[in-house]
């Protein structure tokens, strides 16, 4: 009670996330904005199964909430980062509302170039979000609406674009 009738707040500290590549973080970043703190590992914005773990990437995910990677055959980089670790593991290819279907029936891995799999990815990784962090539930949900109307606009301009040879 004491607390209460203080007239005190208290303030949570952000989540921290670490996210393996930019494109991902940049989608993440969208539904968090600054109610989380985002780490990318791969900060060159390469492939990540060309990135060389470091010491700071491995104490990066250690000191997380919540790591997001698409799978450990894209993200090599990620197995032997996340041994022992206590946090929320989120595994991107384990989505099924994500379309993987590459050319030749070979996987695609860079699935976040399709906007209507980026679509789906915000909604999972919202869903995601929410469940772990619910004091972010009402921020998400708003920057949800917001992330899915930027995509639409982006899937209709892209549509109206007439390329001429």
């Amino acid at each position: 009670l004491i607390i209460i009738f203080s007239g005190r707040t208290f303030v949570y500290a952000n989540p921290n996330i670490v996210v393996t590549i930019t494109p991902i973080a940049s989608l993440v970043s969208m539904l968090t904005k600054d109610k989380a703190d985002i780490v990318v590992l791969d900060k060159a914005g390469g492939c990540p199964h060309h990135h060389h773990a470091k010491p700071s990437d491995k104490l990066a995910i250690d000191n997380s909430d919540m790591v997001i990677y698409i799978d450990e055959n894209f993200d090599s980089l990620i197995s032997p980062l996340l041994f022992n670790y206590q946090g929320k593991r989120v595994k991107i290819s384990e989505f099924d509302s994500i379309d993987f279907k590459g050319a030749k029936e070979r996987i695609n891995w860079h699935f976040w170039l399709d906007l209507k799999n980026a679509e789906e990815l915000q909604k999972e990784l919202a869903a995601v979000i929410i469940k772990t962090f619910p004091e972010l539930k009402y921020d998400v949900q708003e920057n949800l609406k917001e992330a899915l109307i930027k995509l639409k606009n982006s899937i209709k301009n892209l549509k109206s674009i007439k390329i001429n040879y």
